[in-house]
């Protein structure tokens, strides 16, 4: 019975080891899989909690140089859809479609998730709480990190079904700024324009 007992502690021990995970390793996966969406795409929403203000954001659609925008929290929101050359921004207060010429920014578009690569280069990670869902960190800036741009301090939610962000948040001049909702996979129908969703509309043609 003893040498039972015995197997049985070292399968116990054994089986927690094996799960348990540095949060370097953590963000090793997560960057992994984000890359994926350099190809398949990738979806997330953007929010920024404003002193006075309050809260103000937007769901961004990516795939390769297409990318479609929607402003999160209103009714009638206007959604804006870009290629490499072109902009089409539907208004919904007045029917409108007006297109403009587009030039592409020599910013990346999917900045924001970019930047989430090499956080345990960037920032001191530590596992403050994981439940069934997800590991829960936060992040000290690293003396080693001179970037004067990067915040302080973040907080960082990683799930543990896809290894994909559900949070990155920081603060930045008193805004509070959350990535969330992160998507990998994206179909050309999301981010292209469809005239024939949008019947009786007014074309406003400035290219």
């Amino acid at each position: 019975m003893k040498r039972i007992l015995l197997i049985a502690a070292v399968i116990v021990a054994a089986t927690f080891s094996v799960k348990a995970q540095t949060p370097s390793e953590i963000v090793t996966r997560m960057s992994q899989e984000l890359a994926k969406g350099d190809t398949l795409g990738q979806a997330f929403d953007l929010v920024l909690n404003i002193p006075i203000i309050g809260k103000a954001g937007g769901r961004t659609w990516l795939l390769g140089d297409s990318y479609k925008i929607i402003v999160l929290g209103k009714e009638d929101s206007p959604v804006s859809w870009y290629n490499s050359d072109t902009e089409w921004k539907y208004d919904p207060t007045e029917n409108t479609i007006t297109i403009k010429n587009h030039t592409k920014s020599s910013d990346s578009k999917d900045g924001e998730v970019k930047h989430l690569e090499g956080l345990d280069r960037d920032y001191d990670l530590k596992i403050e709480r994981e439940d069934d869902k997800a590991w829960y960190m936060t992040g000290k800036k690293s003396k080693t990190n001179t970037n004067k741009d990067d915040p302080k301090k973040i907080q960082l939610a990683v799930s543990k079904a896809t290894y994909l962000p559900i949070y990155h948040r920081c603060k930045e001049k008193g805004i509070t700024v959350s990535l969330e909702n992160v998507v990998i996979g994206v179909t050309e129908e999301e981010v292209t324009f469809d005239p024939a969703k949008y019947p009786g509309v007014k074309i406003i043609d400035q290219r």
